[in-house]
């Protein structure tokens, strides 16, 4: 059985893309201002102090979970379940251009900002680059973004609602695990998780711009032959 995407207001999406975008653009200014190291050290701190061996393990796990290829096979997980919903491969071509996008302007914003990394004798493992924001955060939370959106459209409620749960306790972990393996600021994180949802939205809506009720093969099929020329 086919289940098309339902149209929908592009609103809630519009609302989510401008409000995070926004957040990432505070955030940025407020840790130009100085107004956000203050707190950055004061919470890195925290999360060093409530090191443990048994936990260790797991955030570096929870890590590279959120690393990209971790992220990429998440997106192939979550397309072949798009795919049993509406028989196209639409849903895993936006998760991907969500990760790779979010991604790439994650990168970016660390190529302009240079914002360094916490004192290298607190990390555990190695991070490379700049610190603001989270890459990590940001193709994680937008892959979240997306894979909400389109089993909502795709009228998989209790799908969606799961998602939400599971993509949030993640977002969460990740960050988290960010943090406490001394390669991020706290506001890094923030800035991650903003810049990830403004864009993942913004990949939903520009995808369905133009949303439509999908029918059944057999009767796009039988519409096809009724419309064909007959043959004299």
């Amino acid at each position: 059985m086919e289940v098309s995407y339902r149209p929908g207001s592009h609103r809630p999406l519009l609302a989510i893309s401008i409000g995070a975008g926004a957040l990432f653009v505070l955030v940025a200014l407020a840790i130009h201002a100085g107004v956000l190291p203050r707190y950055d050290h004061r919470l890195l701190a925290s999360a060093i102090a409530a090191r443990a061996g048994a936990l260790d393990s797991a955030m570096r796990m929870v890590s590279l979970l959120g690393s990209e290829a971790g992220v990429s096979l998440a997106c192939l997980a979550v397309g072949l379940k798009l795919w049993r919903l509406e028989r196209r491969s639409f849903g895993l071509g936006l998760c991907s251009v969500a990760n790779v996008g979010a991604t790439a302007l994650a990168v970016g914003a660390k190529e302009l900002t240079s914002r360094a990394r916490p004192d290298p004798s607190g990390w555990i493992g190695n991070f490379t680059g700049s610190a603001f924001p989270s890459a990590h955060c940001a193709r994680a939370m937008a892959l979240v973004v997306v894979v909400i959106a389109l089993l909502r459209r795709a009228g998989a409620a209790r799908a969606a609602w799961g998602a939400a749960v599971i993509g949030a306790a993640f977002v969460l972990a990740l960050g988290t695990s960010r943090v406490y393996l001394g390669g991020h600021w706290p506001s890094d994180v923030v800035a991650g998780d903003a810049l990830g949802a403004a864009f993942g939205a913004a990949v939903v809506m520009l995808g369905h711009r133009r949303p439509h009720q999908a029918e059944p093969r057999e009767h796009r099929g039988a519409r096809r032959r009724s419309a064909a020329p007959s043959a004299r």
